[in-house]
């Protein structure tokens, strides 16, 4: 070819081919852009479906006429429903004008991204599960509730528990047996509140732990003593009630620390009302 050496054809021909790649490459982007554009769908939809699901007409009771489709994740319940009428081609009905596969393809397919992205941006968790309350939130409840503390080990068995917690739903089942100790429960517990002039005679134990130190300060007891332990009772009404005081003993049946004499003390609300010296050479005797 005169007048064009093979430096300037070859550059013409890549020029062409970029030329070329450029053209497809917009094409594409073109392509895409469209098929992803709501405009787009939004006109099928306006061509299709608006006849009968509008503002005046309400088919179905759905209007599409003012939908957003800038934001069809704001409505899954809505636009979940469409994607399932068209996937099996419940809609547009068959006597009416029907968009093309490949139109009701790309339609779908644009309905799932987008719910699909607006799903992973803000998760459903789901509904919660009605459960009934542990032993620690009951306890909790009554408190609020009646302003009595009460110890909801004592009235209740222990709950179940799953990956360590024992407030999920699945592992707090409920049966017959545990229903009845609820009601148990509730009727100690209205006693107390109510201070039921027919409740019978009723005995509590509380216990001090054997390896629990008696030559240290306890938590909740006056500054100055060591040893000794707390409990919180809860007295229904007045009355006269009897504390009895008994010592762990070894299996020999002796008693240990009775070498030195100690004060023993019993109070109650903070009030002192017994005071008795055991321990010394003449206890240590006996």
């Amino acid at each position: 070819m005169p007048g064009f050496s093979n430096a300037r054809l070859w550059r013409l021909g890549t020029l062409t081919l970029v030329v070329l790649l450029g053209a497809a490459f917009v094409a594409w982007f073109a392509r895409d852009w469209l098929t992803d554009s709501p405009k787009a769908h939004q006109a099928l939809v306006a061509r299709y479906c608006t006849d009968c699901h509008n503002s005046t007409d309400l088919a179905a009771d759905l209007s599409f006429d003012h939908a957003d489709f800038a934001h069809v994740g704001d409505r899954p319940d809505v636009w979940e429903a469409v994607v399932r009428k068209l996937r099996v081609g419940m809609m547009p009905p068959a006597d009416a004008p029907q968009p093309g596969m490949k139109e009701r393809k790309e339609f779908v397919a644009w309905l799932e991204r987008r719910l699909n992205q607006a799903a992973e941006a803000h998760p459903d968790p789901g509904p919660s599960l009605l459960r009934r309350l542990n032993r620690a939130e009951y306890a909790t409840a009554v408190r609020d509730l009646l302003h009595v503390d009460v110890d909801s080990k004592a009235l209740l068995p222990p709950d179940d528990s799953a990956y360590g917690f024992d407030n999920i739903a699945d592992a707090l089942g409920t049966s017959p047996v545990l229903v009845e100790q609820y009601l148990s429960a509730a009727g100690k517990i209205a006693a107390l509140a109510l201070g039921d002039p027919d409740a019978g005679p009723a005995a509590q134990t509380f216990k001090i732990p054997q390896d629990a130190s008696q030559n240290i300060p306890v938590a909740g007891m006056p500054l100055g003593t060591v040893g000794g332990g707390v409990a919180h009772v809860v007295l229904p009404l007045d009355g006269e009630y009897r504390l009895d005081v008994a010592f762990f003993k070894s299996n020999l049946g002796a008693m240990k620390g009775l070498e030195l004499p100690h004060d023993v003390e019993i109070a109650v609300d903070g009030e002192r009302v017994h005071l008795a010296t055991i321990g010394g050479p003449r206890t240590s005797q006996r």
